[in-house]
């Protein structure tokens, strides 16, 4: 998983073109807000401290923006301190 990452945030400073997918087929939506089978831009890779240890976020864009993933480290998540939404 180390390699990947760094394989990730090599592509990222090199300004390449990255996309997620989820599993399955159709338009089923989870109870975190993914979509079964869907695209998603990779807009920006992240490393920050969440409580106490190094946390690794995606930052993704659902291109046909319906619905948002509402799971941990979303929007409102209470993992968000003032000091990392800056």
């Amino acid at each position: 998983m180390n390699l990947f990452w760094e394989i990730l945030k090599s592509a990222d400073s090199r300004k390449f073109t990255l996309f997620a997918s989820s599993l399955g087929h159709g338009e089923d939506e989870n109870e975190s807000g993914l979509i079964s089978g869907h695209a998603y831009s990779v807009m920006s890779i992240h490393e920050v401290q969440g409580n106490g240890e190094l946390v690794r976020l995606l930052k993704l864009r659902n291109p046909w923006g319906r619905v948002e993933w509402n799971g941990i480290w979303s929007d409102n998540s209470d993992m968000w301190t003032p000091e990392l939404r800056v």
